[in-house]
């Protein structure tokens, strides 16, 4: 993903994030903000994040907290043109490094107009080099310093995730055979990174939209949200961990969003239609 100089200096996102080194400490001391309450706690929560990178944060602030993470490596932003909501290319996912080439990378996707713009889900990679890879105890010690007890671990084996509700309270008892988590789980699959990218800065397809084409009739939303981590077993011993992958998701901030996307550019063509009619109406009528 390139800079693309067309974008608005506010979000003209271009950074990389800073590679840890290998420190297995590394999932849990960004941890910018508090954790989310656990069940039943009356201290006040909030959406989980990723590096400092929180869902529900507004675009700017999210630049912001990627920018301060890490000053001298690559921030860039993704982009699409969606003139019926306006002329300026719009910045729909942030991005922290170069997939598949940096040891760690970050992407914070964000929701598009007509409301405000905020990070729905963030992903975030880092991959150990051989002879470098990482022992799994003090990483799955970290998320669990950062993101409390797990509400489950699998299915197979280096999977684990966090549920939490819409308020970003931790719940208890989420399995795969709940129906709360069953709305959900097409949401929730394993993470992994945006990789439509084109050269340039845009952006040729969004999984946002991906999973709202997905959505059945009169399917339930999902009102939960979720944090998901791989681990990656190494190439010379598959006790030993190569690549840690982690998600943070609020599937109702995207689809919500992604809703009135859509309803906008739906009226649009409406009105373009109608236009369409109405100076068709107006033609000299031919003789017969």
């Amino acid at each position: 993903m390139q800079r693309n100089p067309s974008l608005h200096p506010a979000a003209l996102l271009a950074v990389s994030l800073l590679a840890l080194g290998g420190d297995p400490r590394a999932v849990g001391v960004h941890a910018q903000a508090r954790q989310a309450a656990p069940p039943g706690s009356n201290a006040p929560v909030m959406l989980p994040d990723i590096v400092g990178v929180r869902l529900g944060m507004p675009i700017q602030d999210a630049y912001n907290v990627m920018r301060a993470h890490d000053r001298q490596s690559k921030l860039d932003a993704a982009q699409v043109s969606v003139p019926p909501i306006g002329a300026k290319p719009i910045p729909v996912v942030l991005q922290l490094g170069t997939l598949n080439v940096s040891p760690d990378v970050v992407q914070a996707e964000i929701t598009m107009p007509p409301g405000n713009q905020v990070v729905w889900r963030v992903v975030r990679q880092l991959r150990f080099e051989r002879g470098a890879e990482q022992a799994p105890a003090p990483l799955v010690a970290g998320l669990r310093e950062k993101y409390g007890p797990e509400s489950f671990a699998g299915p197979g084996r280096g999977t684990y995730t966090w549920v939490f509700d819409e308020q970003g309270r931790r719940t208890t008892g989420i399995t795969f055979n709940s129906d709360s988590y069953r709305d959900c789980a097409s949401f929730f699959a394993l993470p992994n990174m945006s990789s439509h990218l084109e050269p340039g800065g845009n952006i040729a397809y969004r999984i946002l939209g991906m999973i709202v084409d997905g959505l059945q009739p009169n399917q339930r939303p999902c009102r939960l949200v979720a944090v998901i981590a791989l681990l990656a077993p190494g190439l010379a011993s598959a006790d030993l961990v190569s690549s840690l992958t982690m998600s943070a998701a609020s599937p109702l901030l995207g689809v919500t969003a992604e809703q009135a996307t859509r309803a906008v550019l739906a009226n649009a063509d409406a009105e373009a239609k109608k236009r369409e009619l109405d100076k068709a109406a107006q033609q000299p009528k031919p003789k017969f």
